[in-house]
C-alpha cells in the first residue's frame, strides 16, 4: 500500500470500521474529503462495497457524495454487484458438482466467509480454495481433468490448510490436519462440504492476512466483520489454545492487533495479552509502524516470520532456506537473490 495523507486514509477507515454509524454527516461534509481518492482507494483496498453501503446508511438523502461523483459511485457499485452475481453462480455450480462426488471437502476463505459477512454479496476472487484428504486428492484431480468438467471457476486443491512458504519451510508450524478436520462444521446445506469453526476461521484469516503483508484493508475488514458475526459463538479460550498448539501465537497476534487498532475490532484485551510476544524485534517494530501508517510493501512481514524462529540456529536455517529453497537449482537461487537485492 502506498503512503497517503493521513486525513484521506481516516475517512475511508472510519466509514468501514466498527461503529461507523456515529459518524456525523455535517462534520464529514465540512472536512471536504477527497472523493477521487476515496473512490479509487476503496476499490484498490477491496472495501468499496461496504464503504459505499455505509455512506448510504448514514446519508440516505445523498448529501455526502458531490453530484459530479454520484454517477461514478453508482456505476462502480453496480459493476461490483454484477461481478458478484456471476461469481456466485459459478461458485454454486462448482460446489454442487464437488458435493456430488461424495468425498469430504473443506471450503475455506472466499465464499465460505462471504456468505457470513456480506449479506448476499460475494467478493469476486481468482479461484476457489478447498482442502481434501490425501486419499481423495487423486480422485478429485482425475475428475476435473476430464473434458466434461466446467472450468469457468478455477479450483485450487490443497492437502493442508496453510499454504505459506514462510511457515512450512521448516518445523515452525505444528498444525495437525486431523485437528483441523475436527474443528469444522457443515457448510450451508451441502452433504459433503464443511467449513471452519469460528476459532479456526479467525486464526486462519489472521495468518492469511499476515502472509499478504496486510496489503489490502479488506483483509482486516473481513476479520473484524467475522468476529462481529460470531459474537458469543467465538470461544476466545479455544482460539488461544489452538494458536498455542499450532505454534502460531506470534503469527496471528498481528492480525488481531491491527483489527483492534485500525478498525476498533472487538478483541478482548486478555486475548491480546495471551498472544503478545514477550519482546518485539526491531524489524517487527518497523513492520508495526509501517502497517499502522499504510506504508507496507511486499514481504514486509518477513521480520515476523524470522522472529517466530527461536534460537540462532533456527533463524540462520530460516534465512538460508529463504535465499536457497530446497529443490531449487543454483541458477534459480542466484536469480532470486538478484531480485531481492534490486527490487
Amino acid at each position: 500500500m502506498k503512503k497517503q495523507p493521513a486525513d484521506k486514509e481516516r475517512f475511508l477507515v472510519n466509514l468501514i470500521k466498527n461503529g461507523f454509524e456515529t459518524t456525523r454527516v455535517d462534520e464529514f461534509i465540512l472536512a471536504q474529503p477527497d472523493w477521487e481518492y476515496l473512490l479509487g482507494s476503496s476499490v484498490r483496498e477491496g472495501v468499496f462495497y461496504p464503504f459505499y453501503l455505509n455512506l448510504l446508511a448514514i446519508d440516505p438523502k445523498g448529501r455526502l457524495i458531490p453530484e459530479e461523483f454520484r454517477d461514478r459511485f453508482q456505476q462502480v457499485y453496480y459493476l461490483h454487484l454484477s461481478k458478484s452475481a456471476e461469481f456466485s453462480d459459478n461458485i454454486d455450480r462448482l460446489l454442487n458438482f464437488i458435493d456430488s462426488l461424495n468425498i469430504e471437502v473443506l471450503s475455506f476463505k472466499g465464499a465460505a466467509i462471504d456468505a457470513l459477512i456480506y449479506d448476499g454479496y460475494f467478493r469476486p476472487r481468482l479461484d476457489v480454495d478447498i482442502v481434501v484428504k490425501d486419499n481423495d486428492v487423486s480422485t478429485l484431480k482425475n475428475v476435473i481433468a476430464t473434458p466434461e468438467y466446467d472450468r469457468s471457476m478455477p479450483l485450487h486443491i490443497h492437502r493442508h490448510l496453510i499454504n505459506n512458504t514462510f511457515l512450512t519451510m521448516d518445523s515452525a508450524l505444528r498444525m495437525d490436519m486431523e485437528k483441523v478436520w475436527d474443528n469444522t462444521e457443515p457448510f450451508k446445506a451441502y452433504r459433503n462440504i464443511s467449513t471452519l469453526k469460528p476459532e479456526l476461521n479467525i486464526l486462519y484469516l489472521a495468518e492469511h492476512a499476515l502472509k499478504h503483508d496486510f496489503d489490502q484493508l479488506v483483509f482486516l475488514y473481513e476479520i473484524e466483520r467475522l468476529i462481529n458475526f460470531y459474537k458469543e459463538r467465538l470461544d476466545w479460550n479455544k482460539f488461544i489454545e489452538l494458536a498455542c498448539e499450532f505454534g502460531m501465537t506470534r503469527i496471528v497476534y498481528y492480525g488481531l492487533y491491527f483489527v483492534k487498532e485500525i478498525l476498533s475490532g472487538d478483541v478482548p484485551d486478555r486475548v491480546m495479552d495471551s498472544l503478545r510476544p514477550k519482546r518485539f524485534t526491531l524489524g517487527e517494530k518497523r513492520f508495526i509502524e509501517d502497517t499502522l501508517h499504510n506504508r507496507c510493501n511486499r514481504y514486509s512481514s518477513y521480520a515476523v516470520y524470522l522472529a517466530a524462529r527461536v534460537g540462532l540456529l533456527k533463524k540462520t536455517n530460516f534465512l538460508f532456506r529463504t535465499a536457497f529453497p530446497a529443490g531449487a537449482n543454483l541458477k534459480d537461487n542466484l536469480a532470486r537473490l538478484r531480485r531481492l537485492v534490486l527490487r
